[in-house]
């Protein structure tokens, strides 16, 4: 990502968003979705077209290419005229092609070795420790669930995974809170600092998964380094109405294989793993790491 580039249209996307108001619950919604709005628009400017795909061919060469060509002209010569010279010219190309390509493969993953070698010594053995686990499957088999039921379909294989992993909590017991004293307020800071919202931004890894905003952490670290007034903005009003605002109640929940599971069949072989927006989590943050500067400050943890 170009970083001038994404903060020049950042900067004209928002340009009106400093004299908006954030008085109420509301306002506070409308001004998440046109941040967000804003930073996946530079997003998409500053961002590359061409970008690797992981279904990329690494070994495919020049070589490669012509092989294939000269194979598929044999092969339309022989469909054509059906005569048994243009058929062993196509046969024995075939194979010519199968070995210039298994070639390739080789050279290609001998190289790759090497380099991973080289940088990462121990990324080829944990690679092929989780292939020997079966844990690098792209697909879910067929689920089966408690009753028998089979799941074939992508939408019956979420609902046995949502089943199984979102089960209906118990409801709990509030008759112990009837008419209770509770203590004196504890007196909090209302402002937020500058190096706790940078902190608090800087602190996810930067190639995490994004949750439903599309926005990954390193969109949120570059703002948070440049433009970190126009955060302080929300924030501050998120704290001073107590909201955790609307945009930040969605994920996006992926079930992902655990590793060393014989059957993999079985809906508890798999885990969930929920994707929340960044700029939701940052807010988390700042809001976890008063709480517990509170609760040690006050002395209200159990000493264990």
């Amino acid at each position: 990502m170009n970083s001038e580039v994404f903060l020049s249209i950042f900067d004209r996307e928002t340009s009106y968003l400093a004299y908006l108001p954030l008085n109420t619950r509301e306002q506070i919604d409308l001004y998440i979705d046109l941040l967000t709005k804003a930073i996946n628009k530079a997003i998409d400017i500053a961002v590359p077209y061409k970008r690797g795909s992981p279904y990329d061919k690494g070994f495919w060469t020049q070589e490669c290419r012509n092989e294939v060509l000269y194979t598929r002209y044999l092969r339309r010569l022989y469909t054509d005229y059906h005569t048994i010279e243009y058929w062993n010219l196509f046969k024995r190309q075939r194979n010519r092609k199968a070995k210039v390509l298994s070639r390739a493969k080789r050279a290609y993953f001998r190289k790759r070795i090497e380099e991973l070698s080289i940088l990462e010594p121990w990324s080829s053995f944990k690679w092929a420790k989780k292939r020997d686990k079966g844990a690098s499957n792209l697909s879910i088999p067929i689920l089966k669930n408690n009753e028998g039921r089979e799941a074939i379909s992508l939408e019956e294989k979420a609902a046995f995974l949502r089943e199984h992993a979102f089960t209906r909590p118990v409801e709990a017991d509030l008759s112990d809170i009837i008419d209770y004293s509770y203590p004196r307020p504890l007196v909090v800071e209302d402002r937020l600092s500058t190096d706790e919202i940078l902190v608090a931004c800087l602190r996810t890894k930067p190639n995490k998964a994004p949750g439903p905003d599309e926005i990954p952490n390193l969109v949120i670290h570059l703002l948070a380094r440049s433009r970190i007034t126009i955060l302080e903005r929300l924030f501050q009003a998120c704290w001073d109405l107590s909201y955790h605002p609307r945009a930040f109640h969605k994920a996006i929940t992926v079930f992902i294989p655990k590793e060393g599971k014989k059957d993999y069949s079985n809906p508890s072989a798999y885990r969930p793993i929920a994707l929340l927006n960044t700029l939701g989590k940052a807010l988390e943050s700042i809001v976890a790491t008063r709480l517990k500067d509170i609760l040690e400050k006050s002395n209200l943890l159990l000493e264990t």
